[in-house]
């Protein structure tokens, strides 16, 4: 999915109608330059598609064998989401307090 989305990046970038060519061609080539590394990535760990294909089948048989785990999802989803609020308002707090007067 990743190397589809580069893909449409480079197209979407060289076909682009703008005045700015040298930038346009740097990032594309950067762009190219992804598209290429995923590409190798993708080569070189081709055979550990087949194992991510047995741990996805030992993964629905374990859901099929005990449906109350997918209840953990939505719970520490909701966890993080906390977790995040919490952060950002503290991050508030510190960043808009008056200087300290001793």
């Amino acid at each position: 999915m990743g190397a589809v989305v580069l893909l449409v990046l480079v197209i979407c970038t060289w076909t682009y109608p703008t005045d700015h060519v040298e930038a346009k061609i740097v990032i594309g080539l950067v762009l190219v330059g992804f598209l290429l590394v995923v590409g190798v990535t993708a080569y070189l760990f081709r055979d550990a598609v087949k194992a991510n294909g047995v741990f996805l089948h030992q993964a629905t048989k374990f859901i099929k064998d005990a449906p109350w785990v997918l209840v953990n999802v939505p719970i520490f989803l909701g966890i993080t989401v906390i977790f995040t609020y919490v952060l950002i308002l503290e991050l508030n707090s510190i960043w808009t307090h008056s200087d300290l007067v001793f």
